[in-house]
């Protein structure tokens, strides 16, 4: 019976202790764009152009790879742009993939790129022919 009582007066701490702070009016903050987790090697086709991108075992190394299978460049966009930490000792690429709508805009008839995000929230655009990067922003 005293366990009982003992496991009753824990589940009504916990309760309280979670919902006390939205009971005085505080929120709680989402962010949209968290930092990820780098879970390993990516790849990205480009449907534009065929070629294959692909982020290595570092996270840090990017490669275009045509349809020939002959490596066009190979690029670490975070060192290149001189990009300085943020939220993480270790950036690794967590994201290679099409452009968001406003990229689109924002580099319609500058060439072809993708997007790509690091796990530090930072992201820019790599150009498809070269491998510039284009540091966008960080969240």
């Amino acid at each position: 019976m005293m366990l009982r009582n003992f496991a009753i007066v824990i589940v009504v701490f916990a309760v309280v202790g979670f919902l006390f702070p939205y009971s005085l009016g505080a929120q709680m903050t989402t962010y949209l764009d968290a930092p990820r987790q780098f879970s390993g090697p990516l790849t990205y086709k480009d449907p534009k152009s065929g070629i294959v991108f692909y982020v290595e075992s570092d996270g840090r190394h990017v490669s275009a790879i045509n349809s020939e299978g002959r490596i066009l460049w190979c690029k670490d966009p975070f060192a290149e742009a001189k990009l300085e930490f943020y939220r993480t000792k270790e950036p690794k690429i967590v994201y290679i993939g099409a452009l968001n709508e406003w990229m689109i805009k924002a580099f319609m008839g500058k060439g072809e790129f993708i997007a790509i995000t690091f796990n530090s929230s930072q992201f820019g655009v790599l150009n498809v022919a070269t491998g510039e990067f284009t540091f966008e922003g960080q969240d």
